[in-house]
């Protein structure tokens, strides 16, 4: 029988872990499974090991390990591939099979335009820029998949005025092209976050732009929008196809 197993970072907040968890409850029903789990990498429980083993006692002979992570980076090439590779060890005669992150698609960046627009973000936008902010990884992939997502954006904004940049680790920072887009002239500058929730990053982005002349205007974060429940939906059934 096969299982998937959602697998989010965890938060010490529960908030937060709650909202995760309805959110993959507007998944699970889309998905053509009888068993269907969530774990944490950390600060949250269920822990992987504690989910994996629930589909185990639900039956389950396949699992579909689904990394619900919004760019490539360090939790999903390594984190939670080390844990599942226990797994292996603890339960040789199941299969496992490890999807993909969410990434660069057209649904997130639908998000994202309307996170902009919220804003009242207009057409006539040649004085404005969009800084589109990750988190930042060692893992360079993440940076491709941020500069597809900003290509992405500036069709559904219509501007040709929308700057990837990321908060760590990964270039272009996010400081650099604050301060380019204030030296380029634009009258306004939005933020938005790539990221699911509000909390110390965001805050951060807020304190690096405080002062800052011209206007910034300060969007929310993707989070955990339908189209992104969507998303997971396609990333899920495509693992399923493949």
């Amino acid at each position: 029988m096969k299982a998937v197993l959602y697998i989010g970072h965890g938060s010490r907040n529960s908030s937060s872990n709650e909202e995760f968890h309805a959110f993959i409850g507007q998944v699970m029903p889309h998905i053509n499974a009888a068993i269907q789990e969530v774990g944490f990498l950390e600060n949250a429980s269920p822990s992987i090991s504690e989910a994996v083993a629930a589909c185990v006692e639900k039956g389950a002979s396949e699992l579909l390990v689904m990394p619900v992570l919004l760019l490539a980076g360090i939790h999903g090439k390594e984190d939670i591939p080390e844990e599942i590779a226990k797994m292996k060890e603890r339960y040789p005669n199941m299969l496992f099979q490890y999807g993909r992150e969410l990434g660069a698609d057209p649904l997130a960046a639908k998000i994202l335009a309307e996170r902009v627009q919220e804003k009242h973000f207009s057409e006539d936008n040649s004085k404005k820029a969009v800084l589109l902010i990750g988190h930042g990884s060692r893992v360079k992939e993440s940076e491709r998949q941020l500069s597809e997502l900003g290509n992405l954006l500036k069709a559904d904004l219509n501007s040709q005025h929308v700057f990837p940049c990321f908060l760590k680790e990964s270039s272009p920072g996010y400081k650099e092209e604050l301060q380019s887009a204030v030296e380029s002239g634009y009258e306004t500058i939005y933020t938005i976050p790539h990221l699911l929730f509000t909390g110390i990053i965001t805050k951060r982005i807020k304190e690096i732009a405080d002062g800052t002349s011209p206007k910034v205007i300060h969007c929310d974060p993707l989070g955990f929008h339908p189209r992104l429940a969507e998303l997971l939906v396609k990333r899920t059934k495509g693992e399923f196809e493949s």
